[in-house]
């Protein structure tokens, strides 16, 4: 039986279930494999069709998710460590997959170009320039907090949240 409709089946089974239709050891060991399968094909599970391209971010950690692809002939966009072979990579893009800040960059890039195709447009952020006085305050905070890579995190994690 295919693992994601064994999924399906075993997770309606526990969500329907009369206590009377399944002993409580029966139940446990259902809830455990719906649990190790959530893990395993829980992000899948949901899915219709096959995927027009598949974007992977560590090739090394998601093996499998690519030999998937490439069993089913989708293409694969993939960064690229040095310590992976593009070989099964259609399209590899060659960048360290450890640097969150490299990341960051090229997974927003992905996503403003998924974006444009599907027809939504992403307006860019406007950057407000700030009045003479508030320059001055930011000033004195920076001196305040010791040095201003100190402030520029602060002010970072504020805009985040």
């Amino acid at each position: 039986m295919n693992l994601v409709k064994k999924f399906r089946k075993l997770k309606k089974d526990l969500e329907i279930s009369d206590e009377k239709k399944y002993t409580k050891k029966e139940r446990l060991q259902i809830q455990r494999e719906v649990d190790r399968l959530e893990v395993l094909i829980g992000g899948i599970s949901n899915l219709n069709k096959i995927p027009d391209v598949l974007f992977v971010v560590d090739c090394k950690d998601e093996k499998t998710a690519v030999l998937e692809a490439v069993k089913k002939e989708v293409p694969i966009v993939a960064i690229c460590d040095t310590n992976v072979n593009p070989d099964k990579i259609d399209y590899p893009i060659p960048s360290n997959d450890d640097a969150t800040s490299a990341l960051k960059l090229l997974v927003n890039l992905a996503s403003e170009a998924i974006s444009e195709v599907n027809g939504i447009r992403n307006e860019p952020k406007k950057i407000e320039e700030k009045p003479v006085e508030a320059k001055k305050e930011e000033e004195e905070e920076v001196k305040e907090k010791g040095t201003k890579e100190e402030a520029v995190k602060e002010e970072v994690i504020k805009e985040e949240k």
